[in-house]
Protein backbone atom coordinates (compact mmCIF):
# COMPACT_ATOMS: atom_id res chain seq x y z
CA UNK A 1 0.00 0.00 0.00
CA UNK A 2 1.57 3.53 -1.04
CA UNK A 3 1.68 6.41 1.46
CA UNK A 4 -0.94 8.12 0.05
CA UNK A 5 -3.41 5.46 -0.77
CA UNK A 6 -2.79 5.31 3.66
CA UNK A 7 -3.51 9.29 3.86
CA UNK A 8 -6.82 9.25 1.92
CA UNK A 9 -7.74 6.40 4.08
CA UNK A 10 -7.30 8.27 6.67
CA UNK A 11 -8.42 11.26 5.72
CA UNK A 12 -11.78 9.59 4.65
CA UNK A 13 -12.20 7.58 7.97
CA UNK A 14 -11.60 11.13 9.51
CA UNK A 15 -14.65 12.88 7.98
CA UNK A 16 -16.94 9.85 8.55
CA UNK A 17 -15.47 10.24 12.34
CA UNK A 18 -16.82 14.36 11.98
CA UNK A 19 -20.13 13.40 10.64
CA UNK A 20 -20.78 11.00 13.33
CA UNK A 21 -20.37 13.50 15.90
CA UNK A 22 -22.85 15.80 13.97
CA UNK A 23 -25.24 13.18 13.45
CA UNK A 24 -25.71 11.32 16.72
CA UNK A 25 -27.81 14.29 18.72
CA UNK A 26 -25.04 14.81 21.09
CA UNK A 27 -22.36 17.34 21.80
CA UNK A 28 -19.24 14.55 22.43
CA UNK A 29 -19.45 10.95 21.16
CA UNK A 30 -17.15 8.24 23.29
CA UNK A 31 -16.64 4.70 22.12
CA UNK A 32 -16.20 2.10 24.42
CA UNK A 33 -13.19 -0.35 23.27
CA UNK A 34 -13.26 -3.96 24.29
CA UNK A 35 -10.69 -3.45 26.81
CA UNK A 36 -13.12 -1.56 28.82
CA UNK A 37 -11.66 1.92 27.93
CA UNK A 38 -13.44 4.97 26.90
CA UNK A 39 -12.57 7.30 24.09
CA UNK A 40 -13.68 10.63 23.43
CA UNK A 41 -14.04 11.35 19.64
CA UNK A 42 -14.65 14.89 20.59
CA UNK A 43 -11.25 15.36 22.44
CA UNK A 44 -9.26 12.55 20.60
CA UNK A 45 -8.30 11.05 23.97
CA UNK A 46 -8.94 8.37 26.64
CA UNK A 47 -11.35 9.32 29.18
CA UNK A 48 -13.13 7.62 32.60
CA UNK A 49 -16.15 8.60 34.29
CA UNK A 50 -15.41 11.44 36.16
CA UNK A 51 -14.86 12.80 32.85
CA UNK A 52 -17.95 11.84 31.41
CA UNK A 53 -19.68 13.19 34.47
CA UNK A 54 -18.31 16.48 33.69
CA UNK A 55 -19.34 16.83 30.35
CA UNK A 56 -22.92 15.96 31.62
CA UNK A 57 -22.39 18.72 34.67
CA UNK A 58 -21.07 21.72 32.09
CA UNK A 59 -24.66 20.66 30.43
CA UNK A 60 -23.44 18.69 27.42
CA UNK A 61 -24.98 15.75 25.85
CA UNK A 62 -23.18 12.15 25.16
CA UNK A 63 -23.72 9.31 23.37
CA UNK A 64 -21.11 6.36 24.46
CA UNK A 65 -21.36 3.44 21.41
CA UNK A 66 -19.65 -0.02 22.17
CA UNK A 67 -17.48 -0.74 19.21
CA UNK A 68 -17.38 -4.56 18.65
CA UNK A 69 -21.17 -4.14 18.18
CA UNK A 70 -21.71 -0.74 17.54
CA UNK A 71 -24.44 -0.56 20.27
CA UNK A 72 -25.75 2.38 21.95
CA UNK A 73 -24.42 1.93 25.73
CA UNK A 74 -25.47 5.19 27.03
CA UNK A 75 -27.75 4.07 29.90
CA UNK A 76 -25.03 1.43 31.31
CA UNK A 77 -22.46 4.27 31.35
CA UNK A 78 -24.93 6.48 33.13
CA UNK A 79 -26.09 3.76 35.39
CA UNK A 80 -21.94 3.12 36.29
CA UNK A 81 -21.55 6.67 36.90
CA UNK A 82 -24.63 7.14 39.56
CA UNK A 83 -23.06 3.65 41.22
CA UNK A 84 -19.28 5.02 41.54
CA UNK A 85 -20.64 8.24 42.37
CA UNK A 86 -22.78 6.24 45.20
CA UNK A 87 -26.18 7.34 44.03
CA UNK A 88 -27.59 3.82 42.99
CA UNK A 89 -29.03 3.86 46.73
CA UNK A 90 -31.05 6.47 45.96
CA UNK A 91 -33.37 4.36 44.17
CA UNK A 92 -35.44 2.12 46.91
CA UNK A 93 -34.15 -1.63 46.79
CA UNK A 94 -38.04 -2.73 46.65
CA UNK A 95 -37.76 -0.76 43.07
CA UNK A 96 -35.05 -2.29 41.52
CA UNK A 97 -36.26 -5.74 42.57
CA UNK A 98 -39.69 -4.77 41.05
CA UNK A 99 -37.97 -3.67 37.72
CA UNK A 100 -35.65 -6.55 37.75
CA UNK A 101 -38.78 -8.78 38.17
CA UNK A 102 -40.47 -7.38 35.16
CA UNK A 103 -40.28 -8.31 31.39
CA UNK A 104 -38.51 -5.88 29.07
CA UNK A 105 -41.82 -4.18 27.66
CA UNK A 106 -43.41 -3.55 30.71
CA UNK A 107 -39.93 -1.60 31.88
CA UNK A 108 -40.35 0.51 28.92
CA UNK A 109 -44.10 1.25 28.26
CA UNK A 110 -44.51 1.89 32.58
CA UNK A 111 -41.01 3.01 33.81
CA UNK A 112 -39.34 4.86 31.45
CA UNK A 113 -41.92 7.45 30.60
CA UNK A 114 -42.43 7.54 34.65
CA UNK A 115 -38.95 8.52 35.32
CA UNK A 116 -38.70 10.82 32.71
CA UNK A 117 -41.93 12.74 33.14
CA UNK A 118 -40.90 12.49 36.71
CA UNK A 119 -37.97 14.46 36.77
CA UNK A 120 -38.83 16.61 33.64
CA UNK A 121 -42.00 17.74 35.87
CA UNK A 122 -38.98 18.86 38.56
CA UNK A 123 -37.58 20.92 36.67
CA UNK A 124 -40.95 22.86 35.17
CA UNK A 125 -41.57 23.39 38.57
CA UNK A 126 -38.38 24.95 39.22
CA UNK A 127 -39.52 28.49 37.65
CA UNK A 128 -42.36 28.31 40.23
CA UNK A 129 -40.48 27.74 43.27
CA UNK A 130 -39.28 30.80 45.32
CA UNK A 131 -36.90 31.91 47.89
CA UNK A 132 -35.39 29.13 50.16
CA UNK A 133 -37.56 26.19 47.99
CA UNK A 134 -36.04 27.03 45.29
CA UNK A 135 -32.03 27.10 46.45
CA UNK A 136 -33.15 23.71 48.54
CA UNK A 137 -34.06 22.27 44.76
CA UNK A 138 -31.06 24.37 43.13
CA UNK A 139 -28.65 22.35 45.87
CA UNK A 140 -30.25 19.12 45.33
CA UNK A 141 -29.42 18.94 41.42
CA UNK A 142 -26.09 20.26 42.03
CA UNK A 143 -25.03 17.45 44.51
Amino acid sequence: MKKNDRSRKTESKNKRVNTEVLDIGANILIRKYENRRLYSVNHKSYINLEDISSYLTEGKKIKVVEVATNKDITCEILLQILMHQGKADLIPQEVLEIMVRMNDSWLKKFWSPYFDKSIRMIFELNPLLTGSTKDIFKNWFLK
